[in-house]
Parts: structure tokens; C-alpha cells; sequence
């Protein structure tokens, strides 16, 4: 017994000591290495808890684990992974849309004059525009061959209008707003007749071109005007801000710049030149004369 005794205490006493020489050793390297010690505990310790979290640390299951899945696994993978129902969008409610006729305006351009058997042009009680324009478009409209809104601004439906009054009465086809037109229009208006009706529903559409195109060249043929008459159209250009040159008196290359650009501002016909009706067109957009 006492024999067992000093065996099994030499045994101990043989596993302290070689414990002790790994320790001193491990001990005295770590104070020879210090940096490669620190380094080497890092990776240890990084590898760990890679391995633990790849192992035990994920809520979901792992795509493609090392071990085998079980049935309750298996099951909650299909599941979580089946296609979800397709979404059938709903069908679109189809809308009645009702196409509301476009009002015509004056700017717009045009080359006849309208014959439909449309009621006759509502007249505004207050003046409107230019007086002297919305008197004439009053007029025409009283005679029946204004067809448009009577507001007192000039563009090519008015001259249009204007040059089959004085086609129908045999005055120069001219276009333009005028004393005189006003007059002779307010005359045949007081006097009860009326112009005859346009006869260009029944007619030949090349016929129609044909004249337009006759009125228009009559409308652009160039005409001289005074040096005054030149200046206050400068003048009117300049007040609106279109006119960036002299004003002499001159129609040069920067007037009719100016006047190109107030016709496509205001949607009128581009033709950068001087004529009776520019004056009553800067009027109508408030220009100054003075």
C-alpha cells in the first residue's frame, strides 16, 4: 500500500514537473516573441468565433451545411423558399373621353373666311383690345362675316374678314384697320344691309388657294412709308423691349429683326415688315409711341 502510494505520488509529482517545463517554456517565449505571441492569440481567438458563429451563431439555415438537415429543417427551408403567389394587377377602368371642340382664336392663322351655318358671334357689351379694331370686328361680325371672338385684337382672321368686306362693297383689298373702314362699315351697318354671303363653300378648293395666295401677295407687296410714321413704329418696338437699336427713322436690318420677333412673340404672321396694320398691332399689345 505504502509502495502504490510513493508510485502514484512520483507519478504526480513526473506530470507537475513536465506542466511546469511547458509553462516556463511557453512563458519564455512569449517574453523572447512577444509581437508573434499577441499575434497568434489574435488568430486563434478570430478563427474561434468564425468557427462558432459559422456553427451556432446563424438563425437561418445554412445553404449548404456540412451536416445533414433534419425533417423539421428540411420542411422550414421549403417553405421559406416557395415562390410566392403572382400578383394579377387589377384590370384598368376604362373612361369615357369626351373630345371638347378648340375654340379658334384670331391669332391663329388662316386663308378663308368661315361659312358653316355656325350662330352668329356673341358681341361683349365693354370695348375690349383696340377700340377701333373691336368696332370693326363688331361691325363685321353684325354683318355676318366675322366668325371669331370679337376682342378687339388684330390678327389674320380679322384682315381676312376685312378683305372680303371690301371685296363684297368694291374697296381695295387692303386688310387693314382703318378710320375709314370703320366708318364705311358703320354706315352699311346703320344703312341695314348686309354682306352677301361668301361663296366659297361650293367652290373649287384650287380656286380658293388661288385667291388666297392673290391676297396675300397684294397684302406683302412693299410699300414706302414716312420717316415719322417709321420712327413711331421704332418707337413702339422700343417700348416693348424688341428693339435694341437707334431710333432714326431707318428700316434697317435691326428694326426688322425687332418687328420678326414681336410677330412670333404674339403669334402673328412673320414677315419683319412695315404695314398699316404693325401700328395697330403694337397698339393692341400697349406699346408707347411717345
Amino acid at each position: 500500500m505504502s509502495a502504490y502510494s510513493v508510485g502514484h505520488s512520483g507519478d504526480e509529482r513526473d506530470i507537475q514537473g513536465i506542466t511546469m517545463q511547458i509553462l516556463n517554456g511557453a512563458w519564455t517565449f512569449v517574453r523572447a516573441h512577444p509581437t508573434n505571441t499577441i499575434c497568434t492569440i489574435l488568430l486563434t481567438v478570430g478563427i474561434g468565433v468564425a468557427g462558432w458563429n459559422a456553427l451556432y451563431g446563424q438563425q437561418n439555415i445554412h445553404p449548404a451545411p456540412f451536416w445533414g438537415q433534419t425533417e423539421t429543417q428540411s420542411q422550414s427551408r421549403t417553405a421559406d423558399t416557395a415562390t410566392p403567389p403572382a400578383t394579377v394587377p387589377p384590370a384598368p377602368v376604362q373612361r369615357s373621353v369626351q373630345t371638347q371642340p378648340v375654340p379658334a382664336t384670331d391669332n391663329a392663322p388662316t386663308s378663308s373666311i368661315s361659312t358653316s351655318s355656325a350662330p352668329q358671334t356673341a358681341i361683349p357689351a365693354e370695348v375690349t383690345g383696340n377700340p377701333t379694331t373691336f368696332h370693326i370686328q363688331k361691325n363685321l361680325a353684325t354683318l355676318g362675316i366675322f366668325k371669331e371672338k370679337v376682342d378687339g385684337y388684330y390678327g389674320p382672321k380679322t384682315a381676312t374678314a376685312i378683305r372680303a368686306f371690301e371685296a363684297q362693297y368694291g374697296l381695295e383689298s387692303t386688310g387693314a384697320v382703318s378710320e375709314e373702314l370703320l366708318t364705311k362699315l358703320e354706315n352699311t351697318v346703320r344703312s341695314g344691309q348686309t354682306a352677301a354671303p361668301a361663296q366659297t363653300s361650293n367652290a373649287d378648293p384650287l380656286a380658293q388657294i388661288a385667291m388666297s395666295a392673290a391676297d396675300d401677295s397684294t397684302a406683302s407687296a412693299p410699300q414706302s412709308f414716312s420717316r415719322d410714321y417709321v420712327i413711331k413704329i421704332q418707337k413702339g418696338l422700343y417700348s416693348l423691349g424688341f428693339l435694341q437699336g437707334a431710333i432714326d427713322g431707318v428700316p434697317g436690318a435691326q428694326t426688322e429683326r425687332a418687328i420678326r420677333q414681336f410677330e412670333v412673340f404674339n403669334n402673328y404672321r412673320e414677315t419683319g415688315e412695315i404695314t398699316p396694320e404693325l401700328y395697330d398691332m403694337l397698339l393692341a399689345a400697349n406699346a408707347s409711341f411717345e
